[in-house]
């Protein structure tokens, strides 16, 4: 990840921090307990598709955000 990557992520958890009116580890922390749900999931369609998005297994938050936001 660039540093210009790691500073719009850190820019997005802000923003979500402030939006919402909590902390920013906060956040965080909810995002990440989401990705790992998502990868704990049995279903199989949703499986083939994490694994087309992320190749190499699951994601770092940040590295998430960042695949995320280059699909849209």
């Amino acid at each position: 990840m660039t540093i210009m990557e790691k500073n719009r992520v850190d820019a997005v958890i802000v923003a979500l921090a402030l939006r919402e009116g909590i902390p920013s580890e906060e956040v965080r922390k909810r995002m990440q307990e989401s990705i790992d749900a998502a990868w704990d999931s049995q279903d199989p369609d949703g499986q083939a598709y994490q694994r087309q998005l992320f190749p190499a297994g699951k994601p770092t938050l940040e590295e998430f955000i960042v695949r995320m936001a280059k699909l849209i």
